[in-house]
């Protein structure tokens, strides 16, 4: 809404009076002259001449030059962070140069001395060492006829040998009996052909005592199948036996140096160690059809390693250090 004769209010009585409380800067100025007053729909009220009034100049440049400087210190303070981090970026920059530039410098060298280095590669390798360097050994027969008592013929030719007996200590400790797991009708065949087998090599035989124990068939790579029993509730009470075994990195350090390897292996090692008689029924062990117990050490004893360790030890006493033992 337009004002008409604010100027002639003004010069009278400093006020006027209207629709709206808006005035243009002319009239205001004119307003602010006399008495700085006006009135309205919306009430009276008054505005400060802050043009004709010194002290109150002072005051908002001295507010405008502190809000400045306030914000000078602040873009100070942000600006010195961001060069504090520029610089610490810039030292590890460097770092990574010069580590770069190492490792150049030193492929570089490794480069150059493979260059000046004689070509003393074959340039067929495969060719030339194709050929055997040794002649082979032909195999007459002889030492075979010599000690042929000693080799296996057959699965069911297992030795014996008698310089030692498993024992299985268990204490006071009475008996346990667990009952047979159940097997499926091929793995029971299997089973029952596999007892019958080793009943027939003299490896196991008819228990009557308290003991028994579950039997396991594990496959094989091969897929033929491994007889085994749990024996975990016996190991238990069973007393351990503290003797270790060699170490690999001791028995490598022995063959240090040779240029021959040979191996001779066992045919079925544990069933060649007897147990104690006394301790034969605790290894028993039922399929269903019977309680049988093993007059050889069978394989899940916790005792075993300890016992077929320390046999291996004193039938290779007195043999040069290259003949290593090891399960």
């Amino acid at each position: 809404m337009q004002i008409r004769h604010e100027s002639r209010i003004g010069r009278q009585n400093g006020g006027w009076a209207g629709r709206d409380e808006s005035w243009t800067e002319r009239d205001e100025s004119r307003i602010g002259e006399e008495n700085g007053s006006w009135i309205g729909e919306n009430g009276a009220g008054s505005r400060r001449n802050e043009r004709s009034n010194p002290s109150c100049k002072e005051e908002m440049r001295a507010h405008v030059v502190s809000q400045v400087e306030g914000i000078e210190d602040h873009v100070d303070g942000c600006i010195g962070r961001m060069e504090e981090e520029v610089q610490g970026v810039k030292g590890k920059i460097e770092e990574v140069k010069t580590e770069v530039q190492e490792k150049m410098s030193d492929l570089e060298r490794r480069l150059s001395d493979l260059e000046t280095r004689p070509n003393n590669f074959p340039v067929n390798p495969k060719f030339m060492y194709s050929r055997p360097t040794v002649k082979p050994l032909t195999f007459d027969g002889k030492l075979h006829k010599e000690f042929q008592n000693l080799f296996s013929t057959c699965d069911a030719d297992v030795g014996r040998c008698n310089m030692t007996q498993h024992r299985i200590n268990t204490g006071d400790h009475l008996p346990i009996k667990q009952y047979p797991r159940r097997l499926p009708f091929a793995r029971k065949e299997e089973a029952e052909r596999l007892v019958n087998e080793m009943g027939e090599n003299g490896i196991i035989e008819e228990s009557s005592g308290p003991w028994d124990s579950p039997i396991v068939l594990v496959e094989k790579k091969d897929a033929s199948i491994r007889f085994c029993v749990d024996y975990r509730k016996l190991n238990e009470i069973a007393k351990n036996d503290s003797y270790l075994l060699p170490r690999i990195d001791d028995t490598l350090d022995a063959l240090n140096g040779s240029q021959w390897f040979t191996t001779l292996d066992l045919k079925c090692g544990y069933w060649q160690v007897e147990i104690r008689p006394e301790d034969r029924e605790k290894t028993a062990f039922t399929t269903g059809q019977g309680l049988w117990q093993f007059k050889v050490m069978p394989f899940g004893l916790c005792k075993a390693p300890a016992t077929f360790e320390r046999l291996m030890e004193t039938v290779l006493r007195g043999l040069p250090s290259e003949a290593a033992q090891f399960i």
